[in-house]
């Protein structure tokens, strides 16, 4: 990295509760407290459930989508006049916005460093390279998942390619203890945006006849998508009684430790937010096998499920309910083990600086 202070601007759609939001938050404010430049924020949704997270001395800026075409102009026009060194963006939108910005001032010397976030469950399209467009002027692609980068690289260079996982701060002291009734309740969290991805009807029919086991669903609810009606046309006709809807929060580890394990039923993934908070806390984690999971849960892969197969779900539960405290406590601490090894924030935050240079 050259002594020279680097001006560098996030890009971001908005600041809502998903996860490339969150890690958004965790990289501004940690390249902020390198000192490595001057760190800035850009969204075009005014949507700010993690804002306040960001350090207040991050300017913020914002170009509020209500024209489409004048909007994206504005925001060409916003980094033709601030000239950052390095644009880091995650999600398609934002990405190609800042590859036009990049494609119409060309001779400019503009580090792109653009995120992939979510791991296809299909090959690449025609739609797909469309949306990814931004792919062939960036310097860098950061995939959050291993799975995503060897997809990748069958249509991008393996030099552009970049593997970093989420990352995590390791300064709380919210932690499981693994002391299961077995005569009571079984609680799992689901962590997650309600949403077709992560599957929702599936974990509603795997948990039908399983009265003993409750689901508590904490995240944001979309009551116009259609999975919501599906899913509460289903509760309805089936009376389920044991699965809870709860508020998103940001203080998502005082919740965790409430519950007997983390269950996370997606139908694909990036590096999930969700199971690195569940690990780090040494909750135990039910997950599908998509992306990266089986890399981190290997070592609980007796609760790794097929999210196609509601009679696997079931059963990984039951397997769950059955395991005995030694066990229980062997994954504990193993979980918490391997969310240091694999999502330390300063690996990550470091990891990003390296493709600065």
């Amino acid at each position: 990295m050259s002594k020279a202070k680097k001006k560098i601007v996030c890009f971001i759609d908005s600041f809502t509760s998903g996860g490339a939001q969150k890690q958004m938050v965790m990289l501004v404010n940690g390249l902020h407290l390198l000192g490595i430049g001057e760190v800035q924020t850009l969204q075009y949704y005014d949507i700010d459930f993690f804002a306040q997270e960001i350090d207040p001395a991050v300017k913020r800026n914002k170009i509020i989508f209500k024209n489409k075409l004048k909007s994206v102009f504005e925001i060409i026009c916003f980094f033709a006049k601030e000239e950052p060194d390095v644009i880091i963006s995650f999600l398609h939108g934002p990405n190609n916005y800042a590859a036009l910005y990049k494609l119409f001032f060309f001779w400019r010397k503009i580090n792109l460093i653009v995120g992939e976030r979510n791991l296809d469950i299909k090959p690449l399209g025609i739609k797909g390279l469309f949306l990814r467009i931004s792919h062939f002027f960036a310097n860098s692609i950061v995939c959050n998942s291993d799975a995503q980068r060897k997809l990748l690289s069958i249509y991008y260079a393996n030099s552009k390619l970049k593997f970093i996982p989420n990352g995590t701060k390791f300064n709380h002291k919210y932690f499981s203890s693994v002391n299961q009734n077995k005569n009571g309740v079984i609680k799992l969290i689901v962590p997650a945006r309600f949403v077709s991805q992560k599957n929702p009807l599936g974990l509603l029919k795997a948990i039908k006849d399983l009265p003993d086991v409750h689901v508590y669903w904490h995240g944001e609810i979309f009551k116009e998508f259609s999975i919501y009606e599906n899913c509460s046309r289903f509760i309805n006709e089936n009376s389920i009684r044991n699965f809870h809807f709860k508020p998103s929060t940001k203080d998502i580890y005082k919740e965790l430790i409430k519950y007997d394990a983390l269950i996370l039923p997606s139908f694909y993934e990036g590096c999930p937010n969700a199971i690195i908070d569940a690990m780090y806390c040494g909750l135990p984690v039910l997950a599908s096998d998509v992306s990266d999971n089986l890399i981190y849960l290997k070592h609980q892969n007796e609760l790794i499920f097929d999210p196609h197969n509601i009679v696997d779900i079931t059963n990984k539960i039951q397997i769950f309910a059955s395991l005995s405290n030694k066990r229980l406590q062997e994954i504990s601490d193993q979980n918490k083990k391997s969310a240091r090894y694999f999502f330390d924030y300063k690996k990550m935050i470091n990891n990003y600086t390296k493709l600065m240079k």
